[in-house]
């Protein structure tokens, strides 16, 4: 067997002397990627945390607005132009919702901040049947609005008498186009 030239044992010491190097960079690299995954994954979970609290806060928003307009004699009346006058003013100072309004216990629409082309029933919404069935604050289903054609989330209000007898729901379109 030859003996290794003075070059084949130099390249042997630059390749021994390199490896550590390398694995010292690799496993810092790892360190570093598993140390950016925890922070994103801990990020995430606070921003979670708070778009629930934020969600939270507009559920909570539209059930007080609802239990003041539930209060105003013109929805327990039904006083169709003065309930809908009324909503109009009050729909600018709620800008997260795209309209509000109010149907009688048969779901028919008398009362809308914003006006319907034609006559409209909305019984058959998830808002409004949670509403009457549970006779409290319901929260409905993604809907596309009849009245706006907005994508919604609709809140709804039953409206009591003093006997506790159903009278309507007032209900409140929350505009899901600022999601985006």
């Amino acid at each position: 067997l030859r003996r290794p030239g003075l070059r084949a044992v130099f390249v042997a010491l630059v390749i021994l002397s390199i490896v550590p190097v390398v694995v010292l960079v690799v496993a810092s690299a790892l360190k570093q990627r598993d140390q950016a995954r925890q922070a994103i994954g801990g990020e995430a979970g606070r921003v979670g945390r708070l778009a629930a609290l934020r969600e939270a806060d507009l559920i909570e928003g539209g059930r007080n607005m609802l239990s003041a307009i539930a209060e105003f004699p013109s929805v327990r009346t039904k006083q169709t132009d003065t309930c809908s006058v009324r909503l109009a003013e009050l729909l600018p100072l709620y800008p997260r919702f795209a309209n509000i309004g109010a149907v009688d216990p048969a779901g028919n629409l008398f009362c809308s901040a914003i006006a319907p082309s034609e006559p409209l029933n909305f019984s058959h919404r998830p808002w409004f049947q949670r509403a009457v069935a549970s006779g409290a604050f319901s929260v409905g289903d993604y809907q596309q609005g009849r009245i706006t054609g907005k994508p919604s989330l609709v809140f709804g209000q039953p409206v009591l008498d003093e006997r506790g007898v159903l009278v309507g729901v007032v209900w409140a379109a929350l505009d899901l186009n600022w999601l985006q």
